[in-house]
Order: C-alpha cells, then sequence, then structure tokens
C-alpha cells in the first residue's frame, strides 16, 4: 500500500490536505490553509516530527469514541483522524502511521 498526502483547492480557495491510501481512504485529515506554501508546510511539519509521541494529542470521548490529533511544536493543530472503535486500537494504528507520516510523498491537484 502507498499512502499519500493529498493536497486538494477547495472552493473557498483554502488548501486542504489529506493523508490517503491507493484506495483513498482517508487516514489523517489536514486543517485548511490559506497559501499553498501554508499547508505544505503543515505538511513538512508532520513528517519531521512524525515520531514524537508528545504531539499526538489522544482522546478518549466515551460518547463519539476514541480519536486523536496531531500538533505543532507550538500547539496548532496540523491534522485530525477519524474516530476508532476502541482506545487500543487508536493507539495501534498511531505507531503504524507513524513511518507512513514520515515518508509519503505529496500530491497536489488544484480543484
Amino acid at each position: 500500500m502507498e499512502e499519500r498526502y493529498i493536497i486538494r483547492q477547495e472552493a473557498s480557495n483554502l488548501f486542504q490536505f489529506n493523508l490517503e491510501t491507493e484506495e483513498e481512504e482517508i487516514l489523517l485529515n489536514g486543517n485548511d490553509y490559506k497559501t499553498l506554501a501554508l499547508c505544505k508546510k503543515a505538511i513538512a511539519q508532520l513528517k519531521t516530527h512524525a515520531f514524537d509521541d508528545e504531539l499526538f494529542v489522544r482522546n478518549n470521548d466515551d460518547i463519539e469514541g476514541p480519536s486523536f490529533k496531531i500538533i505543532s511544536t507550538t500547539g496548532k493543530i496540523l491534522a485530525t483522524s477519524k474516530t476508532y472503535s476502541s482506545f487500543t486500537l487508536m493507539e495501534q494504528e498511531i505507531e503504524i502511521l507513524k513511518p507512513v507520516i514520515a515518508t509519503s510523498q505529496t500530491i497536489i491537484y488544484k480543484q
């Protein structure tokens, strides 16, 4: 499986990225960015800090289910995960995702 960052320009002219599988399953959702350069910078930060576990902020919500956010070293949210069926499954997925986050290529699609 070859995962990749997909950058899209939304109708609002903001840029957003997703980390996706070849089958277009979304692994991480990025925030909206005003410029392509800022969007690329967020991806670069994710890649640089992919193994910094303290930047993975876990949320064990009893109602919605476990999820996590990845923050920058300054505390800004860079990406959010899907909701998982269990905290254990989420933790396993984080460990699987770390090398994927660090090594995936970036593809830009403008709409």
